[in-house]
């Protein structure tokens, strides 16, 4: 559990996704913790799933407030015949987006304050004090209400693999190789970085890779030891990783984070008597 002083000194959301693309733009890597984030607590829940399936080989991943991402989700999938490509799922995504927004917006500013929502208080507007006016005006222009980050990545009929990022204040923007969220999303970054991530990596290797950038961002405040991992290919069936399969990536970090330091030790050791 992270306690609440913490995690609301904290900018980001406490806990982190990552999404990659692997086998030339062909395949995908999902990876999320298991840290639910709702208001003033940030706890390791094992039910706690941040990968949600929209469509067919179309998943979103959440940092943010969990009750709003459930709020969206459920938004985006109303129409779910309707989602074919991932950009189909995009607009859908976006439009439950800021629907969640405003509706956080009315009850956070609004409706205490006696307004029955948006349309009453632009309505009224004029007629209003011009401090109660510039105070309303203030906190719904100010975007630390609604803190809500998403990944949205699959694959498309066509069979290429497409990943983008939506974040306040709701903007949106596709991804070309790999992206991280949440109060881990340096520590994944950097670590995919350091070896060089390629979308051309075979997806053997790029699912080490990941879950190596999730291990790595573990040190970061909020984010959980438990994952949830999927490897997504082109009419082929969502692989999601067992806790065997996971445990047995986790043996192999740790042999290969070993043999670094023992390669290091050695090589530095060996400078030293050099000299």
């Amino acid at each position: 559990m992270v306690w609440p002083e913490v995690a609301n000194s904290y900018n980001e959301p406490m806990t982190v996704c990552i999404a990659a693309k692997s086998d030339n733009s062909e395949s995908l890597i999902l990876a999320a913790d298991q840290m639910a984030t709702m208001p003033h607590l940030a706890a390791e829940n094992e039910g706690s799933h941040k990968i949600l399936e929209v469509a067919d080989n179309i998943y979103l991943l959440s940092a943010g407030n969990e009750f709003n991402a459930r709020k969206i989700y459920d938004k985006a999938i109303a129409n779910k015949a309707n989602i074919k490509t991932v950009e189909d799922a995009l607009q859908a995504v976006y439009r439950g987006y800021h629907e969640v927004k405003l509706s956080e917006a009315e009850d956070t500013f609004l409706r205490p304050r006696g307004f029955a929502g948006i349309q009453d208080y632009l309505t009224r507007h004029n007629s209003l004090n011009n401090n109660v006016v510039a105070l309303v005006d203030q906190n719904l222009m100010n975007q630390k209400f609604f803190r809500e980050t998403y990944i949205l990545a699959g694959i498309n009929p066509d069979g290429e693999a497409k990943i983008y990022l939506i974040q306040p204040p709701g903007k949106y923007g596709e991804v070309s190789d790999f992206i991280a969220i949440g109060s881990g999303q340096s520590h994944a970054s950097n670590s995919l970085y350091a070896r060089g991530y390629d979308v051309k990596q075979q997806s053997e290797e790029s699912v080490y890779l990941v879950f190596e950038a999730k291990k790595r961002s573990e040190i970061a405040p909020g984010v959980g030891v438990k994952t949830d991992m999927l490897l997504l290919k082109h009419k082929q069936k969502t692989k999601m990783y067992t806790e065997k399969e996971l445990t047995e990536l986790n043996e192999l970090y740790k042999g290969i984070v070993e043999s670094e330091k023992e390669l290091l030790a050695k090589n530095i050791g060996s400078k030293k008597a050099q000299k």
